[in-house]
C-alpha cells in the first residue's frame, strides 16, 4: 500500500512539472511571509513568520511568558497548527492564493484577540520574566501553607 504511491511520487518528483510546482510553492510561501510580516509590523504584533521552501513557522520578536497561548487563539480562529515557536507548518503545493490569504487572515485575527486580552506585554524583558518566575517559585516553596490560604 505504501510502495505504489511512493513509486508514483518518485517518478513525478523528477519531472519538470514537479520542479515548477515546488518553485511556485516556494514563491507563493515567500510572498506570503513578506506580506504577513508587513502586516504584523504595521499592527505592532510581536510575532513574525519565516520559511524554508513551503515549510513555515511562527516566531516571537520579544520575550513573553504566555506566548504558548497563541496556539489557542489560532485554534479559535480555525487554525489547528503545531506548537507555535517550536513547530513547523507546511503549505501544500496545491494551496491557492485564497488559501494563503485565509491563513493570514486567521493569524492576524488571533493576534488581534490575543493583544486585546493583554497576553503580550510591552517592555518586558527576559530578565523581568525570569525574576518573576523565580519569585513565584520561592514563594511557593518557602511560604507556609497557612499563609497562602485566602481568608473568607
Amino acid at each position: 500500500m505504501t510502495l505504489g504511491p511512493m513509486g508514483a511520487f518518485l517518478d513525478w518528483v523528477t519531472t519538470d512539472e514537479a520542479r515548477e510546482a515546488y518553485r511556485m510553492g516556494t514563491k507563493r510561501t515567500s510572498d506570503w511571509v513578506l506580506d504577513t510580516n508587513e502586516k504584523f509590523v504595521a499592527a505592532g504584533y510581536p510575532i513574525r513568520v519565516d520559511h524554508l521552501t513551503t515549510v513555515w513557522t511562527v516566531l516571537f520578536t520579544r520575550p513573553g511568558r504566555y506566548h504558548w497561548m497563541f496556539q489557542y487563539y489560532m485554534r479559535a480562529e480555525g487554525l489547528a497548527l503545531s506548537w507555535v515557536g517550536t513547530g513547523r507548518c507546511l503549505f501544500s503545493l496545491d494551496f491557492t492564493d485564497k488559501d494563503y490569504a485565509e491563513v493570514q487572515t486567521k493569524l492576524l485575527a488571533a493576534c488581534e484577540k490575543m493583544t486585546a486580552a493583554g497576553w503580550w506585554w510591552d517592555g518586558v524583558t527576559a530578565k523581568v520574566i525570569k525574576n518573576a518566575i523565580v519569585s513565584e517559585f520561592l514563594t511557593a516553596m518557602f511560604v507556609p501553607s497557612f499563609l497562602k490560604k485566602k481568608v473568607a
